[in-house]
């Protein structure tokens, strides 16, 4: 009886905290939920425990998963989250922290050891940031072309990447650094594809020369003028755009090297090969000494123009991927912990952020080897009335 009475009595006060946290009074949230606010009042203080039905009903008002409040032991990553929480976006970090934490379940259940990149002092200077850039490339071999794809390079190297939807004026990005689960970096879906892939770097700085904190939280990230801030933009814009491909790409124009020599033309085509945001390149020009403040404050304030001017000029306009809200990666580890029947269809799908009913027929045949795939595969297209799978299309490599 005890135990059951504290078992009400933990989820009572997990509701009234989260209630409380989005700024909600108790009819508000009992009218979301669908049920009486004495019967809320009861639930909060344990004198009621509430069927599996109204949890769900509750989870859903607050826009958190079922797990926030049913876990008896919370992860860490949400209470390092507590200082960047606004009542209107405690749902959507709640949802990040989870999936953060399922992401690293996923790895333990199928068997992958993550290894981190090695750890940078901390720069005591710019010019310092650059060089540690150009340390990190040299590392990870990628010489001084653009990068192909972000995301894999700093998931590899031990900093998962979670993409959520928080509002376009809150957090561009977090990194949460925990010694038992690792590094996690959050990325806002909602800012335009380009900031999210240079705040991505800005995290990954900060992981690799400031990771003994626990988390870092990035409000308009170029616009920071906190001395590690500053470290993490130099480094994000290095890594991005190196100063020697950069001379590479001008090397044709014979443009003297000074501020005011770039042609407009010269500006889109530079924006183009590295895919950055007008703010972000003019951020890495003016730091080379290729742009005036006048110059760099001008591009700031009429972003949208050049957008138009490369758009007419070259018929389209270069933007990256946006980051996903789950990595190939993740999603992969995702499956293969269900191939391994070390989880549930049910966890499979919430994890996946997809409803059940539509993706389980798909998770059936997960675990299936290729031979009885193949099988299935004919059935489920002869039941539909299409033609049978072609064995050449199965290809094992």
């Amino acid at each position: 009886m005890k135990v059951a009475e504290s078992i009400a009595e933990q989820l009572g006060q997990r509701i009234r905290d989260l209630r409380e946290r989005q700024g909600l009074s108790q009819q508000e949230l009992a009218q979301r939920a669908g049920i009486a606010t004495s019967t809320l009042s009861e639930i909060e203080t344990g004198r009621y425990t509430p069927n599996l039905k109204i949890v769900l009903s509750l989870a859903e008002s607050l826009h958190v998963p079922l797990d926030t409040l049913l876990r008896v032991q919370q992860p860490p990553l949400q209470a390092l989250l507590r200082a960047v929480e606004t009542p209107t976006n405690v749902g959507v970090l709640q949802q990040w922290a989870e999936r953060c934490y399922r992401y690293a379940q996923v790895e333990k259940l199928a068997g992958v050891e993550v290894t981190p990149a090695p750890a940078y002092p901390s720069p005591r200077s710019l010019e310092e940031a650059e060089r540690i850039s150009i340390q990190e490339r040299e590392r990870l071999r990628l010489g001084t072309q653009p990068v192909a794809d972000i995301v894999q390079i700093v998931e590899n190297n031990g900093l998962r990447v979670v993409g959520t939807e928080l509002a376009e004026n809150d957090v561009d990005g977090i990194l949460l650094h925990n010694g038992t689960l690792g590094a996690f970096a959050l990325i806002n879906r909602s800012v335009p594809p380009a900031r999210q892939c240079f705040t991505l770097l800005h995290e990954y700085a900060h992981y690799l020369m400031h990771r003994e904190q626990p988390v870092h939280v990035d409000y308009h990230t170029l616009s920071s003028e906190k001395w590690q801030e500053a470290v993490a933009n130099r480094f994000a814009a290095a890594f991005l755009m190196p100063e020697a491909d950069i001379l590479e790409v001008l090397k044709p124009f014979r443009l003297p090297h000074r501020k005011g020599a770039i042609p407009l033309y010269v500006w889109i085509l530079l924006r183009r090969r590295y895919r950055v945001s007008q703010s972000a390149l003019a951020w890495r020009l003016y730091s080379l000494g290729w742009i005036s403040d006048q110059e760099h404050g001008w591009v700031l304030r009429n972003g949208r123009t050049l957008y138009e001017a490369e758009k007419t000029i070259f018929g389209n306009v270069e933007e990256p991927k946006p980051i996903p809200a789950l990595t190939d990666r993740a999603v992969a580890l995702i499956a293969h912990a269900y191939a391994r029947e070390e989880t549930t269809a049910a966890f499979t799908a919430e994890t996946l952020q997809k409803p059940l009913a539509l993706i389980l027929d798909y998770l059936q045949i997960v675990r299936l080897p290729v031979p009885a795939l193949m099988e299935h595969l004919r059935h489920k297209e002869n039941a539909s009335g299409g033609s049978a799978v072609d064995d050449r299309s199965v290809a094992l490599d």
